[in-house]
């Protein structure tokens, strides 16, 4: 019986290892193929995970962008009034019309096209006299802007509005809802032209109460129109910093108590991940946070389909597997065309790998390129926006001429400037003027045409001749000595304190000036002679935005020229189709009306793709800081980005092909060279099985050993090549070669290796006569990755000690581990105490954590050991520690020691008993038991002692 059960379990064993051999080879192959799949199919997995991502994020800045343009009084006002302007249009019964989404803030005056004032809304109407007046003052200053009003109608004006210059400003700006806060009223006004369903014409005008505005109320309406735009995977929420208790959040969604201590962060970044949920945020004006989140979509399941695949795969395998085996199915083919299928498929594999890293490649060149040219077209248009300045420095140039030519004898103004002309005739000016010493225009551009109202001159000419006159008086009085243009302290205050004074004593430069409510570059200067005294006075008025439009034309046909991207410039504030650069046409284009939104918002440069004109480019904005009134864009053609890894692709595709071709080609010559020691080989071995030995025919190898023994040296030759080459380095680059020694200190160190692993480096330097440091590291890393941290943290700390003059040891090592969890974007884990010597103060500092110790051997008292932190050095208790500071004493010693050494008070004993020695470092490494270094270790002390000369 027991024969039997052992015969059936041999044949068991046999039929398994049967189908172990048959099947090892099949498998592994197919796993290698399986395992290259699976790792392309992730990478592209990840990609397009990361890009899904921030394509979300750019999407979800967008919504809370447009939520904060929302929120904004004036801009929800703006856009509420226009609405209700166009409903009279096609509302029979105008009684129906009510704004629903405000109350009291808004005070509403109607009237039909004759000017008489409608009851609506019905049983408000206040101050029905009063209204048809202003009504009448806006209709005549429309016809009329520079119309000069009586005091009886700038009377009218200000009991209706409060501030008579309301009036003006309504007039000149129909259907645009006016800030009247920077002349003392707290409210907005609006005047519109409106036209009623019977077809009769009517006026519109609206005050809004700044102090009745509800900030929650808008926050709350903005909310309910994005979450009823969007779909439900995205929430949307508005905290009000001010008091954290007024929240509101999509219907069903609420905030938890984490949540909220997150989102009330202050200077909280604009967009940020919090586990698998992103988060936009933007705040308002007003101290409201709005925020819209989502969680992450479902990234594209490429290992999903690998799977798909497998489950085909594995089945078929399984049962060609089984059929070989038990069918007793056999594949017969020679080693030749065995060796040349292997020889294809490994071909063929590595050519799968390398068009999939084609791919990927492609994926991070576009992304890398893209990240060029957003870097590229920043520095674009801040050159752009900086250089703007320098335009104001030619024009002062040119203008400061014009004035000292004017100051020399016998000048003559016309020839003098006359480019002023030319300039006013290109618009480039609003308006030049050289008045002379009897208050007289002796040249003007434009020139006065007597009886013509509204233009340039009529504006700023009387205005020009009554600030002259004083400019000229105020300079001349303040000449105490008519030969010295310097004046006095007294005069020098009576000048400075009046606005006309302001204007003189920053003549020569340009200044904003408001004029008749308007704001202008202006350059004013005195024309002054040979005796200090002024006889005259230039100005030059520019329109500000007229300025920045020409120098956004002559720069954008620069930058066209020498990059191909074309400059657009949207402005901030303004709606007038005179306001953008280059035409109107583009602010059309919604992709760069919503860059702009986002741009006017969150005050940061932003970034866009989209279809301009039929072409598809990347878009680059920045809010101007010069160039204050604009926001600028730079359009450039993505076609470069999608053609550059392209035309790579076919190079390398082609290479592949070559090379996979030169690969089969020279399988083919070399394969009968290789196969013949095997096809002698065989043919041997099945000769002496025959039994008919031939001598001759018969193949032996005499030394069977030989290539076992080849391995086998070749592998030690190359393991202790490895090992003495990343020692020669730890010692050659790393650790210093001498001693240190100066008046004051005796630095050294030494390291015992006695296995393959350098974990460890110390280091010591005299900076100068007065600084010292020596510090000790000891990585938590192996082999390489450790020799590279040890290596680059003694560089870093080199820059951080030496070049960055850091000369605090707890701030080196924190800037230590900033260095590597910013620029290697990694942890610093590993063990390090930082010594660091000032004679000034006679004191040694030192921080540190892990396991190291510090042995401190006084002359004259008893020696200790300092232990300490346990923590890393990124550890919250490392951040909260400081350092650590050693009164100086004659013949100290402090020594840091390696975790490495078993018995520190062994080392401790040893350093008191040489402590006098002139080489400690090779005393104390002498002195050192071989059993007190743990095994395949390397353990290393660094130590500083402080001779004589160290107590001044």
């Amino acid at each position: 019986m027991a024969e039997s059960v052992s015969k059936n379990s041999k044949k068991a064993e046999k039929f398994y290892d049967k189908i172990a051999g048959n099947s090892f080879y099949v498998i592994s192959l197919l796993a290698l193929l399986l395992i290259t799949i699976w790792f392309i199919l992730s990478a592209y997995q990840r990609i397009h995970t990361e890009e899904q991502n921030a394509a979300d994020l750019d999407e979800m800045s967008e919504f809370t962008a447009h939520m904060s343009r929302l929120s904004e009084p004036q801009t929800f006002y703006q856009s509420l009034l226009r609405r209700l302007n166009d409903s009279f249009l096609w509302e029979s019964d105008i009684n129906l019309i009510t704004p629903k989404a405000v109350a009291d803030e808004i005070e509403f005056c109607l009237f039909d096209a004759s000017g008489t004032r409608i009851d609506w809304p019905k049983g408000k109407t206040t101050k029905k006299r009063a209204s048809e007046s202003y009504l009448k003052i806006i209709k005549k200053l429309t016809h009329k802007p520079d119309l000069v009003l009586s005091k009886e109608e700038l009377s009218i004006a200000g009991l209706f509005s409060g501030n008579s210059h309301t009036v003006y400003s309504l007039a000149q700006t129909p259907e645009t809802l006016v800030n009247f806060q920077g002349i003392g009223l707290k409210k907005f006004g609006a005047y519109f032209e409106t036209k009623f369903s019977d077809g009769k014409t009517g006026n519109l005008i609206a005050w809004v109460n700044t102090e009745q505005i509800n900030n929650q109320k808008l926050a709350d309406i903005a909310l309910e129109f994005l979450d009823e735009k969007t779909d439900s995977s995205f929430t949307f929420c508005h905290i009000d910093l001010n008091d954290n208790s007024k929240i509101k959040c999509s219907p069903g969604k609420k905030l938890s108590n984490k949540g909220l201590k997150i989102l009330t962060t202050p200077n909280l970044t604009s967009t940020f991940t919090i586990n698998n949920e992103l988060f936009s945020v933007n705040d308002t004006m007003d101290g409201i946070r709005l925020i819209c989140s989502r969680a992450m979509r479902t990234p594209p399941n490429y290992v999903g389909r690998f799977y798909d695949i497998l489950k085909c795969i594995l089945p078929t395998i399984f049962l060609l597997i089984i059929w070989k085996n038990i069918f007793k199915v056999k594949f017969v083919m020679s080693a030749t065309v065995h060796f040349l299928l292997l020889v294809l498929f490994a071909s063929g594999l590595g050519a799968v790998i390398f068009i999939a890293g084609a791919g990927i490649y492609r994926n991070e060149k576009q992304r890398s390129l893209v990240e060029d040219y957003k870097l590229k077209a920043i520095q674009i248009l801040e050159k752009a926006d900086k250089n703007f300045n320098f335009s104001y420095h030619d024009l002062q140039k040119q203008y400061r001429h014009m004035a000292k030519s004017l100051s020399k004898p016998n000048a003559e103004a016309n020839e003098i400037l006359a480019p002023l002309t030319a300039a006013r005739s290109d618009e480039n000016i609003a308006f030049a003027g050289y008045i002379n010493g009897n208050n007289k225009y002796e040249f003007m551009a434009p020139t006065l045409k007597s009886g013509k109202t509204g233009t340039a001159e009529s504006k700023y000419s009387e205005l020009m001749l009554s600030i002259s006159e004083q400019l000229l008086e105020l300079y001349n009085s303040s000449r105490l000595d008519k030969s010295q243009g310097i004046p006095g302290e007294a005069s020098f205050k009576a000048v400075s304190g009046k606005p006309v004074g302001g204007m003189l004593f920053n003549r020569s430069n340009f200044q904003y000036i408001l004029f008749d409510t308007e704001e202008t570059l202006s350059f004013i200067d005195l024309i002054i002679n040979e005796n200090n005294i002024a006889t005259g006075c230039l100005f030059v008025i520019h329109d500000p935005r007229k300025l920045q439009l020409r120098y956004l034309e002559l720069t954008g046909q620069t930058i066209e020229r020498n990059t191909g991207f074309q400059l657009v410039a949207f402005p901030k504030n303004h709606i007038e189709k005179s306001a953008y650069f280059p035409k109107y046409s583009l602010i059309t284009e919604e992709p760069l009306w919503k860059l702009h939104d986002l741009i006017n918002q969150t005050k940061m440069s932003s970034f866009k793709s989209g279809s301009f004109g039929g072409k598809k480019v990347l878009v680059a904005g920045i809010p101007g800081h010069n160039l204050k009134d604009f926001n600028l864009f730079l359009l450039m053609p993505s076609d470069k980005i999608g053609k550059e890894p392209s035309s790579f692709e076919k190079y390398y595709y082609a290479a592949i092909a070559v090379t996979v071709i030169f690969i089969c080609i020279v399988t083919l010559i070399l394969i009968k060279t290789l196969f013949y020691p095997l096809k002698k080989l065989a043919e041997s071995i099945k000769t002496i099985k025959s039994g008919k030995r031939n001598n001759d025919e018969i193949v032996a190898f005499t030394e069977k050993n030989k290539l076992e023994s080849i391995s086998t040296g070749l592998a030690d030759f190359v393991l202790k090549t490895t090992e003495f080459t990343e020692a020669e380095v730890i010692k050659k680059h790393l650790l210093p070669i001498e001693p240190v020694a100066n008046g004051f200190t005796d630095l050294d160190g030494f390291q015992i290796i006695k296995g393959v692993q350098e974990q460890e480096i110390y280091n010591y330097k005299a900076v100068d006569e007065n600084t010292s440091y020596a510090f000790l590291i000891r990585t938590k890393q192996k082999d390489l990755e450790a020799s590279l941290v040890l290596s680059i943290s003694k560089m870093a700390i080199k820059l951080i000690f030496e070049d960055l003059n850091v000369y605090s040891a707890y701030h080196c090592i924190k800037d230590l581990v900033e260095y590597f969890r910013i620029n290697l974007r990694k942890s610093f884990d590993a063990d390090i105490v930082m010594m660091h010597v000032k004679h000034d103060d006679n004191k040694l500092f030192f921080s540190g954590c892990g396991q190291i110790k510090l042995l401190v051997v006084y002359k004259n008292k008893k020696s200790e050991i300092i232990e300490l932190l346990k923590s890393s050095p990124d550890s919250e208790e490392f951040y909260d520690s400081k350092n650590i500071e050693l009164e100086i004493e004659e013949g100290m010693i402090v020594a840091a020691v390696s975790p490495a050494f078993s018995n520190v008070e062994t080392i401790l004993e040893i350093i008191e008993k040489h402590k006098y020695h002139e080489n400690l470092a090779e005393n104390i490494q002498n002195a050192l038991p071989d059993s007190l270094i743990k095994e395949n270790d390397c353990a290393s002390i660094v130590s500083i002692r402080f001779n004589k000369g160290a107590i001044q």
